[in-house]
């Protein structure tokens, strides 16, 4: 085993602390935020903890197993862990600018789905911990957005491929979401960013085969820090003055209601290549014959096809395709001409309740299987061993079986 890993394996270490020693094993400028005291002491430890452990390390599980780990109301199986092991990307790269620092710790793929793991440090004085968005009202940290009036509240990501390409019918959707770090430090806090190459066009073949071959880099970039917050003296004016209403603000009434205080100015972008090529993907087909579920289907309105209204009752929809990989599924079902789109999970008001897709394994564990906004498009709470999978369940109890289960 190296010795940057085993620095990672000792687990206590501070994430920052690992990624700018190993810059300063490979001379590089970005070691500068660590003292080089502060660098023999780490490998002081990782000296005497080889010792006191009898030379033998074993792997301690990544970045990866942890926040799936919380994603879950099970522990991982070793099946889990041992695809993630073998998958997991440790890529450590680290910049500080204006006294904030974003470490990229960690990526893993599945040839489908992404996912790129940031450790975000900032000033001892800022919590982070704090500013996760609870409702509309909450203070909030931004990455990437400048005033209210944007909408890019999220790290930038783009694909070498371009950000679509109507010709190989795939689009790029990105999703980042701010994640405990559970190391017990208020200004510390993991930023996660998963990425898909979906279908522009959901009934025909992508021609791009490998989105997350090492031929495809992405570059990310995180454009300042932002803290976002409401005015609760005039927002409690506002819901007093419209006592009962819904209501549209502007103008004068709007003036302050929102404020914006720029934390961390600057860029910190990375590059970034996964190495999943299309030949390593796994997969997992449970529907040869056109199967009908539940859902709820959206449609195009009016000639121009510029907007569309999603039924409010549940429709019978056929689907031809449901393909299984470790991170998620993608669905196709047959479109008709005025169908934009369909969502197969949701959740609705109490009128439907909640309705989940499930993978049960063949132990009788489940992983459930949600949407980021496009209803074709899932993914996994945890990893999924294809080959431990026993059906999928529907809401409206439609069983996909595995045919191939053992």
């Amino acid at each position: 085993m190296k010795s940057m890993e085993l620095i990672h394996c000792l687990g206590s270490v501070k994430d920052v602390y690992v990624v700018n020693a190993a810059h300063f094993r490979r001379g590089t400028t970005q070691s500068k935020g660590l003292p080089v005291k502060r660098i023999y002491l780490i490998a002081a430890i990782v000296s005497l903890m080889l010792m006191l452990v009898g030379c033998t390390v074993a792997y301690v599980s990544g970045w990866f197993a942890d926040f799936f780990a919380a994603r879950s109301d099970a522990p991982l199986t070793q099946d889990q862990v041992q695809y993630i092991k073998e998958n997991e990307q440790v890529i450590l790269q680290a910049q500080t600018h204006d006294g904030w620092t974003v470490a990229l710790k960690s990526a893993i793929s599945d040839g489908e789905t992404g996912y790129l793991l940031f450790g975000i440090t900032a000033p001892e004085h800022i919590d982070l911990e704090g500013t996760t968005r609870l409702s509309k009202d909450d203070p909030y940290i931004a990455i990437g957005n400048h005033s209210w009036g944007r909408n890019a509240h999220r790290a930038l990501v783009v694909a070498s491929t371009g950000p679509a390409d109507p010709e190989q019918n795939f689009i790029w959707q990105e999703q980042g979401s701010w994640e405990a770090d559970n190391d017990g430090l208020a200004n510390t806090r993991d930023y996660l960013i998963e990425l898909r190459c979906e279908k522009l066009y959901p009934n025909r073949e992508r021609l791009l085969k490998s989105p997350f071959g090492s031929n495809v880099a992405f570059t990310v970039c995180f454009d300042d820090f932002t803290l976002e917050s409401v005015d609760k003296e005039i927002r409690e004016s506002l819901d007093a003055k419209y006592s009962g209403q819904d209501y549209l603000i502007g103008g004068e009434e709007l003036a302050g209601l929102h404020r914006s205080e720029i934390l961390a100015e600057g860029e910190w972008t990375f590059t970034v290549h996964f190495d999943m090529d299309a030949s390593q993907a796994e997969r997992l087909e449970l529907v040869t014959d056109p199967v009908t579920v539940e859902a709820q289907v959206s449609r195009w309105m009016g000639e121009d096809h510029l907007t569309c209204d999603i039924s409010s009752a549940l429709e019978p929809v056929k689907l031809t395709s449901f393909l299984l990989t470790p991170l998620g599924a993608e669905l196709q079902f047959e479109q008709e001409a005025d169908v934009s789109g369909a969502f197969f999970e949701w959740q609705q008001d109490h009128h439907y309740g909640t309705r989940d897709i499930f993978v049960v394994m063949q132990d009788g564990s489940k992983i459930a299987l949600h949407t980021n906004g496009v209803g074709t498009v899932l993914t996994a709470d945890t990893p999924i061993v294809l080959s431990e999978v026993d059906y999928v369940l529907f809401g409206n109890d439609t069983r996909l079986e595995n045919l191939r289960k053992s």
